[in-house]
């Protein structure tokens, strides 16, 4: 069934600032297989794609791109860019120019002539949104656009200082864990961390998987089968309870993940614990 396209776009006529301004902005929900190029810009432009997936060619190179990246193009450069024939995508955008911008795109982690970052999206669509509601309302539309081009630049340059700062990744490591270590229990997603976390779901993975050698999801599965353990050599709860107390939804989810992690089923666990007959080492992930 084909898909509805919606474009929402503003653009701040009158300029007269040559130092920095925001020139458009707004978003568009693509159609299969919607493109735009070969083409050359005179100013920056920032697309963040915030659901489905696309492609962006720019310097002869083609990126596979999907929610939670953003791309640029930079002024003389030829690009094209294409929605997905399936899961066509959802982009917010916007453009500025000026002889500060390459300073200002410094900051941001577009510096070094990268192409793609990975980006939380939620914080500039609301930037987006909020300022397309009071584009008509705004008395200065050049302070109005500098005002929006600044927040938005600081979403990606708060970005940008994590991703270059290694403690930071540290602590954004041991913060997941305490946090998966207290809630494992609850009915908890990996992309509810992120957003209590204040990072994008695929940056907390990389950065997780990178540390630990295991996804947050593999990591959350083993705080739970570890309590699971516990609880089958400690108490006499019946096997679905002891699912339930540690945060499976449901019995075959946590037959399937014990079975996974202890190389048994948790009836035979419960057997061989009972008879002080556990084989050694069967915890494989007891270190993390």
């Amino acid at each position: 069934m084909a898909q509805n396209s919606y474009h929402r776009h503003v653009y701040l006529e009158d300029i007269t600032n040559e130092h920095l301004y925001l020139c458009h902005y707004g978003w568009h929900k693509c159609e299969p297989g919607h493109f735009f190029g070969p083409s050359i810009r005179d100013f920056y432009l920032i697309h963040i794609v915030t659901d489905g997936r696309g492609t962006f060619t720019a310097r002869g190179k083609q990126y596979e791109l999907h929610a939670g990246q953003s791309f640029i193009i930079r002024p003389g450069e030829i690009t094209k860019y294409l929605a997905d024939a399936q899961e066509p995508w959802t982009y917010y955008y916007f453009s500025f120019s000026g002889t500060l911008a390459p300073t200002l795109l410094n900051a941001t982690g577009f510096k070094d002539d990268k192409m793609v970052v990975d980006i939380l999206t939620a914080p500039l669509e609301k930037i987006i949104q909020k300022a397309v509601k009071r584009a008509d309302d705004c008395h200065n539309k050049m302070v109005h656009g500098l005002s929006v081009l600044m927040s938005l630049i600081n979403v990606y340059a708060q970005e940008a200082d994590a991703d270059a700062t290694p403690r930071l990744e540290d602590s954004l490591v041991a913060k997941a864990k305490a946090y998966i270590d207290f809630n494992f229990s609850g009915k908890l997603t990996i992309a509810q961390i992120a957003a209590d976390l204040n990072v994008s779901r695929s940056h907390l993975y990389k950065t997780f998987k990178d540390e630990t050698g295991l996804s947050p999801c593999e990591y959350l599965s083993h705080c739970r089968i570890q309590m699971s353990a516990k609880l089958l050599e400690d108490t006499d709860l019946s096997i679905r309870e002891i699912a339930n107390a540690v945060g499976f939804d449901t019995y075959s989810a946590f037959f399937r993940a014990f079975k996974l992690f202890s190389g048994m089923s948790a009836i035979q666990y419960r057997k061989l614990a009972a008879a002080g007959a556990l084989p050694a080492g069967w915890q494989k992930k007891e270190t993390l």
